[in-house]
């Protein structure tokens, strides 16, 4: 054999043990069938009345500048919020044309994809890791991959598609050009970096692929030898052309999200100081990993006032030195074959543009964010646990039924968070049990009861909202509301008017009755006025001029 043939000829040390597709398949259906299958039943529920239902661009006929000029709200290039996901929408057409705009149709092809995420992801470790994952790591990391409660505010959720499909597109653009056949071949590369491209147009967040993918190649075949030759120089152009060529497009004709001062109610971060920003990023990694390893009390959104990134020095500090230890891992193991250092690579490359580092590239703080970064997290532990995965001692099966009982709890907690978004009024609920200090999930609480037809919970729900917003932007203990919720309907407001005196309250109430003015919802203005006007009764005399109007 002469070395240009060995050169291309994978060591048996590189290859991975191979899988069984049934295996392989049957942890796919299970991992995404057992939490998620519910939610075909569902309806459309929060955004979905904006990508969805209220996006020309899908329930029209098919028109490129539908999905190319409208953003992902269905608003057009001169009035767009930022949001720009043509992939994603596309696939939304597909559904909505193929089911006549039919739920259970969209929420059948999210469950679809979220088991072909899974097989791919399995793929793409055998492949990527060869010999440093075994057949039953990868098994495992596949299976805790799809049951992690966190993807709870993904799959069920027809804008969580976005997320699926820019992991899914992601994990091929770095696969396809993996080949023990020799160095990648440039049709391969434009093929690739085409997946990147979709990848990117699935969701913003996907951009730093154009980097990740061809720089993971590259390390995969220089291992081999086989990283010299056209193709692997066709990988990167293309990769940067198609980055490029986003990025230019956004600037020109699709304007990026525009945060300003007045977005800080949905983010904290968004408006503060490059110190404060830096520590808060620390500080919404640790979250996200306190939610991916226990997640308990999830919720679809942690804007004001929710959590107070801004302002935990501590957990700060800690993220900030979780992300120093990171870096050193990938140097000190940078030079060896392909693993950990790809997997720290890996998760850095997919957390970079949601973990406010930088800039704020993101206009709120949500579980979904962290979810292709989670998938990075699994790998690499299961590189880290791979020993006690292969063992055969007590102890290491000790430990892999440990990590199967995690896993059972996991999805069971995942069936439970995915029937929260059955429909608004259910999910929003849920949302505001979580985290009652979020301002806009009451408000969005308040319009879902309202058209459903339950006035007196909604304008409760309004009312409080008013009250938060007011407090902005001092921080609000976690409980402060949550008891006053649990009163009966015909006390509540007594005790919220104790809680805030009478002159807040009717201040808070004429706010909400004009904002159930300005919705068309007058039954929930009827019952909003009528507060008014008892409240109105409990104003100290001497007081009432002061309480005239809204401050």
């Amino acid at each position: 054999m002469d070395r240009a043939t060995s050169s291309r000829t994978p060591a048996a040390a590189d290859l991975a043990e191979p899988s069984n597709p049934r295996i392989v398949a049957a942890v796919a259906a299970l991992a995404a069938g057992v939490p998620y299958a519910s939610s075909v039943g569902f309806g459309f529920a929060l955004d979905d009345g904006f990508t969805i239902t209220g996006h020309r661009g899908v329930h029209g006929p098919l028109s490129a500048t539908d999905l190319l000029l409208r953003d992902f709200w269905g608003r057009s290039f001169m009035d767009t919020i930022g949001s720009w996901r043509p992939t994603t929408t596309f696939t939304y057409w597909v559904d909505w044309h193929l089911g006549a705009g039919r739920p259970w149709v969209f929420h059948a092809t999210n469950v679809a994809l979220y088991a072909a995420l899974l097989v791919v992801a399995e793929r793409f470790m055998a492949r990527f890791f060869g010999s440093a994952l075994s057949a039953r790591a990868r098994y495992a990391a596949v299976g805790v991959f799809g049951l992690l409660t966190i993807h709870a505010d993904v799959v069920p959720s027809l804008a969580g598609r976005a997320e699926i499909l820019a992991a899914l597109f992601a994990l091929l653009a770095i696969r396809l050009p993996l080949s023990h056949e020799g160095p990648v071949r440039p049709a391969v590369a434009l093929a690739a970096a085409t997946v990147t491209l979709l990848a990117i147009g699935s969701k913003e967040s996907a951009l730093p692929v154009g980097v990740l993918a061809p720089v993971l190649a590259y390390r995969w075949h220089a291992r081999r030898g086989t990283a010299q030759g056209p193709g692997m120089l066709t990988l990167f152009a293309a990769n940067a052309l198609a980055l490029a060529g986003v990025v230019a497009f956004r600037c020109l004709r699709m304007p990026w999200m525009d945060l300003g001062p007045d977005r800080a109610l949905e983010n904290p971060l968004i408006g503060a100081s490059a110190g404060t920003r830096f520590i808060g990023a620390g500080s919404v990694l640790i979250h996200y990993l306190g939610h991916l390893v226990w997640p308990l009390h999830l919720a679809p959104d942690y804007s004001y006032a929710a959590t107070d990134v801004a302002h935990e020095h501590a957990l700060g500090v800690l993220g900030i030195a979780l992300a120093v230890g990171g870096v050193v891992v990938l140097a000190r193991t940078w030079r060896g074959p392909p693993g950990l250092a790809d997997a720290v690579l890996g998760f850095g490359a997919s957390y970079v543009a949601v973990s406010h580092v930088f800039l704020p590239a993101v206009a709120v703080l949500a579980d979904r964010l962290f979810f292709f970064p989670s998938f990075w997290v699994v790998a690499i532990a299961s590189l880290a646990l791979e020993p006690a995965i292969r063992g055969v001692s007590s102890r290491a099966k000790t430990g892999v039924a440990g990590l199967c009982a995690c896993a059972a709890l996991q999805g069971g907690m995942a069936c439970h968070e995915a029937g929260h978004w059955r429909d608004d009024p259910t999910l929003l609920t849920s949302a505001v049990a979580a985290e009652p200090n979020v301002a806009r999930s009451r408000r969005n609480l308040a319009q879902a009861l309202a058209e459903a037809g339950r006035p007196e919970d909604a304008a409760w729900q309004l009312v409080v909202s008013m009250e938060i917003l007011s407090r902005y932007p001092a921080a609000i203990p976690p409980d402060e509301f949550r008891a006053l919720d649990l009163q009966p309907q015909d006390v509540r407001l007594g005790a919220l008017l104790d809680h805030i005196g009478a002159c807040d309250l009717q201040h808070r109430l004429e706010e909400t009755r004009a904002a159930f003015g300005r919705w068309g919802m007058a039954e929930a203005g009827a019952q909003v006025a009528a507060w008014l006007a008892w409240v109105r009764t409990r104003v100290p005399e001497g007081q009432a001029p002061t309480c005239g109007g809204a401050r």
